[in-house]
């Protein structure tokens, strides 16, 4: 009786360490979204890529040391989108990303490998179109890159998600 209740703790105690939020285990990169060098859908598309994530989990948040101040008003959304990276995949390793905004407003991004090391960070994006240029990184044939943004003005975030941008060479 004694090991099956010692069983039974470690079994609960294995599932509650491996929690999305509290896992030290990189989250694995999937899927993309496929686009043409002016980015029209080719076919592939990743249906949680380029969407506005509203459940971003506390290992998402803490890739931003300023998250906790922005209320997120998500659901008020003036007229803010994102649209897919192009061309995805991309063998320059060079994308865009293009976004419409009020005035005033600007996008954070952080870029992550699939080792979730940060890459390239920037929290002053005011201009509609970011050009992403992954050049002087390490890049193996099929590789899959994170790129987590937020749509912020003064103290709000409208919108907040991620897209995955594939590079593969020789195509």
């Amino acid at each position: 009786m004694k090991y099956k209740k010692l069983y039974l703790y470690l079994c609960l105690l294995t599932i509650v360490s491996c929690s999305k939020d509290g896992s030290t285990t990189p989250e694995k990169f999937t899927g993309y979204t496929m686009t043409d060098v002016t980015g029209n859908f080719l076919g592939t598309i990743d249906s949680s890529d380029w969407t506005d994530d509203v459940n971003w989990t506390n290992r998402e948040k803490d890739l931003y040391n300023d998250y906790a101040k922005f209320v997120d008003v998500t659901n008020l959304n003036p007229g803010v989108i994102i649209y897919p990276a192009y061309p995805n995949p991309s063998s320059s390793r060079i994308f865009s990303i293009s976004s419409s905004k009020p005035s005033g407003y600007r996008m954070k991004i952080r870029i992550l490998d699939y080792n979730w090391k940060t890459l390239i960070t920037s929290d002053s994006i005011v201009d509609p179109t970011l050009f992403v240029d992954l050049s002087n990184y390490s890049v193996h044939s099929d590789s899959l890159f994170r790129i987590y943004y937020m749509i912020v003005s003064n103290d709000s975030c409208f919108l907040k998600g991620h897209g995955d941008l594939s590079v593969k060479m020789g195509i």
